[in-house]
């Protein structure tokens, strides 16, 4: 950008300047009830999984975050709550997007197990065997 100045005698002066915009984009952080691990997160089948979003590396306030599940689940508010019916691994994909329409994804994993103890049924049954008996010579 050049800037030119005329003063009240005519003198002229002139100077340049650089401008640098500089685009920060949001970085995606994902909190969660579920426990985290190596590989992203961890629940329990059918368990009520809370998730939020947010961004620590933008000027800019958050304006909305996308989350999808695959196939299985999607929504756009910036908290969201989830219970896998299933066992396995699911990845969470996420959209920050910030109010200058600046935008970043992030993914990670959600693994889903059955943490509940087996319980065994005190049916009462009896189990004979009819074999038939050998001497010993």
């Amino acid at each position: 950008m050049t800037l030119t100045a005329t003063a009240p005698n005519g003198d002229i002066a002139t100077t340049n300047y650089t401008i640098s915009v500089l685009i920060l984009f949001p970085n995606p952080i994902i909190s969660s009830s579920a426990e985290l691990f190596s590989g992203g997160w961890k629940t329990s089948i059918n368990q009520d999984t809370a998730f939020s979003c947010s961004s620590v590396t933008d000027d800019d306030a958050v304006a909305s975050c996308l989350w999808e599940w695959g196939s299985v689940f999607s929504d756009s508010n910036n908290s969201v709550s989830i219970a896998w019916p299933n066992i396995g691994t699911y990845q969470v994909n996420l959209t920050v997007t910030d109010n200058s329409g600046n935008y970043r994804n992030h993914n990670s994993n959600s693994g889903v197990d059955d943490s509940s103890i087996p319980s065994l049924s005190n049916s009462a049954t009896d189990a004979r065997l009819n074999l038939p008996l050998k001497e010993n010579p």
